[in-house]
């Protein structure tokens, strides 16, 4: 027979496994909702065929709204994008035309990225041109609203060529979105520089912008997709000039050399991009 102690035992035993059964399922309702809701979603537009070759594509990013997702560096507190492709069949390399993104103020930290949709141009080269290709790519990219998340995804889709207007009109239209790569009435001239100072090697970008303009630009600097530089430009009164400086020692330190053609520089100026690629 029970005594009154094993009576309160087995009470408390049957109370604790009814709470924590209780919480195990509460726990799972709530994965399952967080995993239930879709912010975003993303899927491989046909283009068209430049070449034999090369293929001319787009990825579409449909975000819920008021979520956001980010440039390809969009600064030292975004989350920047990672795209890989090696389980593609005859796939050689991509090339990613990013549209001019927007400033976003995110807990008043400026960030590059876009709202609401993006249309991501690639260009996809294949390794052999008389094959059909099939393109596997694995994405690992941020979200925000208010909250952020780090999303991952795959995307497998055989790469025909059939035009389709529609998504061919998507793609030119972010194509002719992404930064010039020629000065313009917006931004007059353009010189890049590299230089030895206290014994590292610096780079030095000088920008010269119309007297009328009173913003400052933002500058991005990036070595071979590794982000070196993103800051606003002091504009100087006189010459309308905005100087750019950024020490190269962590690149020569790691890759033990400098190839000038993987500098690039990124100025967005009025809602403007102007990108400069290499150095003289």
């Amino acid at each position: 027979s029970f005594t009154k102690s094993n009576k309160k035992n087995l009470f408390c035993q049957s109370t604790f496994f009814s709470v924590f059964f209780t919480i195990l399922v509460l726990q799972l309702n709530f994965s399952f909702a967080e995993n239930k809701q879709s912010y975003v979603s993303i899927e491989y537009i046909p283009g068209w065929q430049i070449t034999d070759q090369i293929i001319q594509g787009g990825l579409a990013f449909e975000l819920d709204t008021n979520w956001k997702t980010y440039w390809r560096n969009p600064g030292p507190y975004g989350i920047k994008p990672e795209f890989y492709w090696e389980g593609s069949e005859n796939v050689e390399h991509i090339e990613f035309s990013w549209p001019e993104p927007v400033i976003i103020n995110q807990a008043d930290i400026k960030i590059l990225g876009y709202e609401n949709s993006l249309i991501l141009p690639i260009k996809i080269f294949k390794k052999n041109p008389s094959k059909r290709a099939t393109l596997k790519l694995d994405i690992s990219f941020g979200i925000c609203s208010n909250i952020c998340r780090l999303e991952q995804v795959q995307i497998v889709s055989t790469l025909d060529t059939e035009l389709e207007t529609y998504t061919k009109n998507l793609i030119k239209g972010a194509l002719l979105r992404s930064p010039k790569t020629k000065t313009n009435n917006i931004v007059k001239t353009a010189k890049c520089k590299l230089f030895m100072s206290t014994g590292e090697l610096w780079l030095n970008h000088e920008i010269y912008v119309p007297l009328t303009s009173k913003v400052s630009p933002l500058t991005i600097i990036e070595y071979s997709s590794r982000l070196l530089a993103f800051n606003y430009g002091k504009v100087s009164d006189q010459a309308r000039k905005i100087s750019t400086s950024v020490s190269l020692s962590n690149i020569v330190e790691s890759e033990g050399f400098l190839e000038r053609s993987q500098i690039k520089t990124t100025v967005f100026f009025e809602r403007r991009g102007l990108e400069i690629n290499g150095c003289d």
